[in-house]
């Protein structure tokens, strides 16, 4: 039974690093991510957590304090590769080598070890209420590989996340197998949706989607329609003046237009900040 050779906190920081990019690379925002300590951790029952402005879902009041005001959550396992029949009680699932990781702790109690599932209930109460929270596990088990993967770009399409909220019991394990297509839940079996963490970006249906230059324009509009009834609209240049202006200058002196949506964007979030006291959210393009 090969164990991976590298640590859970070696796979949870890359696979961070690489969330977050593939966030900038969508949005032009980095999201910080929420690593808590081991103690709150066992409190809390995630590893990382992200604050997405563009996930309608959000947990509100005191629980929603206690999660750092976050709406997505991952709690990071290590999955191990069972490449033998012998001594395997879920060989008989897959009938081939397998990747499997431990759903609870293990907790000594009177003397015994026995199946803590603490975590696992702190998770559920947040699945609860409609926000994703998953656990997310590795595909491999070479820390090269983890490393190319990452390097290379790759790392999210080899991240497994299995969605913790329409799991119905308990289990002790979650195992999957190449072609990696679904999740088999153990001890009582139940099957999971298996996702990347690259899908899961895609899999947030519930949000209106744009390009930036789609977003930029929209929002040069809403600006133009709230400016046509402010008392000081016409002390100063429109909106849409002031960004092709601006554009001129960035062409002239940068001499290319890479950067220039993100910094029209800084730009309309200062705008709308300044003259309405209005936050904008950007949703990722898919």
């Amino acid at each position: 039974m090969p164990d991976p050779n590298f640590s859970e906190s070696q796979l949870q920081t890359a696979a961070n690093l690489a969330y977050a990019d593939e966030i900038r690379q969508r949005t032009g925002g980095i999201p910080f991510p929420f690593v808590p300590s081991l103690p709150a951790e066992f409190l809390l029952g995630w590893d990382t957590a992200f604050d997405l402005d563009w996930i309608r879902h959000r947990l509100s009041g005191p629980f929603a304090d206690r999660h750092k005001g976050c709406n997505f959550f991952l709690q990071y396992k290590l999955s191990s590769l069972i490449d033998s029949p012998n001594r395997s009680k879920e060989w008989a699932t897959w009938r081939k080598p397998y990747f499997r990781f431990q759903i609870p702790h293990k907790r000594k109690i009177r003397g015994r070890y026995r199946n803590d599932f603490h975590q696992w209930t702190r998770l559920k109460e947040i699945a609860a209420t409609g926000v994703p929270t998953f656990y997310a596990t590795n595909t491999m088990i070479e820390e090269r590989e983890l490393r190319t993967l990452f390097e290379d770009g790759e790392l999210l399409d080899r991240i497994a996340l299995l969605d913790v909220a329409p799991i119905k019991r308990k289990h002790v394990h979650a195992s999957f197998a190449d072609p990696f297509s679904k999740f088999a839940l153990h001890s009582t079996p139940e099957e999971a949706p298996f996702l990347s963490l690259r899908e899961a970006v895609a899999s947030f249906t519930n949000i209106s989607s744009y390009s930036y230059a789609e977003g930029v324009e929209q929002l040069i509009t809403i600006a133009e329609n709230l400016s046509s009834q402010d008392a000081s609209a016409g002390e100063t240049p429109g909106i849409r003046q002031q960004l092709s202006q601006f554009q001129q200058l960035f062409t002239t002196y940068v001499g290319q237009r890479r950067g220039l949506p993100q910094i029209k964007r800084t730009i309309l979030e200062s705008f709308f900040a300044r003259r309405f006291g209005l936050a904008v959210y950007w949703y990722p393009a898919t």
